[in-house]
This record gives C-alpha cells, sequence and structure tokens, in this order.
C-alpha cells in the first residue's frame, strides 16, 4: 500500500487525491502493473543503485543496513535526505553490483523498511 501512495504522490501514476485517500481509476490499473514490472526488473537486472525509505521508519543507518545487504565495505554507501509529497525520505546510493543474491536482499530489505529501489531512470515521461 505503501509503494501505491508513493507513486501518487509523485505523479508516477495517475490518482487523484480526495481528503486524505488516494484514489485509482480502473484505468490506470496497466500502469500500476508496468510500475510493479519495472520494480521487478530493477532487482532481476541488478540495475538497484538507490533506495528511498520514508525517514520516520529509518531509526538507524540506512548507508549501514544497504552495505550489510549487499556485502559491501564500509563508506560505499552515501545517505542524504530527500522530500517527496510532504514527507521526507532517506535516500542510499551505492555503486552498481553485479550480484544476484545482494540485489534480492536489497529488494527484501526494501520491502521490510517500506522503501522503493531507484535505477537512475526515468519510468515515464513527462510532458508539458
Amino acid at each position: 500500500m505503501h509503494r501505491l501512495r508513493r507513486w501518487c504522490a509523485t505523479g508516477s501514476l495517475a490518482c487523484e487525491l480526495e481528503g486524505h485517500v488516494w484514489r485509482i481509476h480502473s484505468s490506470a490499473i496497466p500502469a500500476m502493473h508496468a510500475l510493479a514490472n519495472r520494480r521487478r526488473a530493477i532487482v532481476d537486472d541488478r540495475r538497484a543503485i538507490a533506495m528511498t525509505v520514508p525517514k520516520a521508519i529509518v531509526t538507524y543507518d540506512l548507508g549501514e543496513r544497504v552495505e550489510t545487504a549487499m556485502g559491501l565495505p564500509s563508506g560505499d554507501v552515501s545517505t542524504m535526505t530527500l522530500v517527496v509529497d510532504g514527507e521526507e525520505h532517506v535516500v542510499a546510493v551505492w555503486p552498481r553490483t553485479t550480484e544476484s543474491h545482494a540485489n534480492r536482499a536489497l529488494s527484501d530489505l526494501a520491502d521490510e523498511l517500506g522503501g522503493d529501489l531507484l535505477d537512475g531512470e526515468l519510468g515515464g515521461r513527462l510532458t508539458d
């Protein structure tokens, strides 16, 4: 559910905000599936280069958790704060890896923390 809210809040998925609830029209279901498939591909194709997690959830050093999950040396992951739709997020960034088990561990960590994986590519078109 958190991922759907984030996709709506960032405009990745066409939604309407009614009060405090995002409404997704049935015509957006194919786009929702495409976003989910893109996320899976980021992990399967080993393209993940960053993770974003709501700051309220991160009560420890996210960088260290990512390094541990991926088997990276200490200091390979840098973190920064980003605000999306008024909500603070911690973003962890690391060098690409080719280790399949590291990407699966990273996906599990993202799911555990309610985070999203990023690959540095635009997922949709920007329009005027």
